[in-house]
C-alpha cells in the first residue's frame, strides 16, 4: 500500500518479515497523508517513544511509532479500520 509512496522517500529495512518503513517524521507523515491517510490517535508510551495512529476514508489504516531519536517508522498498515464510537 504505502511501500510504492515510501520507498522514494525513506530507508527500508526488514525485521521478522515485516517491512518496517523508517524516516524524519515529517516524511513518513507526509507520505502517509499522500495515501489519503489523516492522524486519529497520537500517544506517548511510557519509554517517551511516540505513536501515531492514521485512517483513511478507504478504511486503510497505518500505525507509526518513533525508533530513538528523529527516526519514525511504519510498524504496521491494514484495511477494514473503522471507528466505532462516534
Amino acid at each position: 500500500m504505502l511501500g510504492a509512496v515510501l520507498s522514494t522517500a525513506l530507508s527500508v529495512s526488514a525485521y521478522s518479515a515485516e517491512i518496517s518503513l523508517c524516516g524524519p517524521f515529517e516524511a513518513v507523515d507526509k507520505a502517509v497523508r499522500e495515501v489519503r491517510e489523516a492522524p486519529i490517535l497520537a500517544w506517548q508510551e511510557r519509554d517517551g517513544t511516540y505513536r501515531f495512529f492514521y485512517g483513511g476514508a478507504g478504511r486503510t489504516w497505518t500505525l507509526v511509532a518513533a525508533n530513538g531519536g528523529d527516526q519514525f517508522c511504519i510498524i504496521r498498515e491494514g484495511v477494514n479500520f473503522d471507528i466505532l464510537i462516534k
